[in-house]
């Protein structure tokens, strides 16, 4: 039971951290005024790589509106 409970806190953890980053990208992506542009980009990106986990699909989405990498 307490290796259970051990496991949840951990995914829990790590789950709470890929959404905080999730957020900051969005968060950023806002400041810049391109929120809306953002949130396009992301469904692009994610119709076309499904299996993609979310957070590299955020990351890749920043990176194009962003024109960061």
């Amino acid at each position: 039971m307490i290796r259970a409970m051990e496991m949840i806190i951990r995914n829990f953890t790590i789950t709470d951290t890929k959404m905080s980053n999730i957020e900051n990208l969005l968060y950023s992506a806002y400041e810049h005024g391109k929120r809306d542009e953002m949130y396009k980009k992301v469904t692009e990106i994610r119709r076309l790589n499904n299996t993609m986990p979310l957070e590299k699909v955020y990351e890749e989405a920043y990176q194009q509106v962003m024109k960061t990498g």
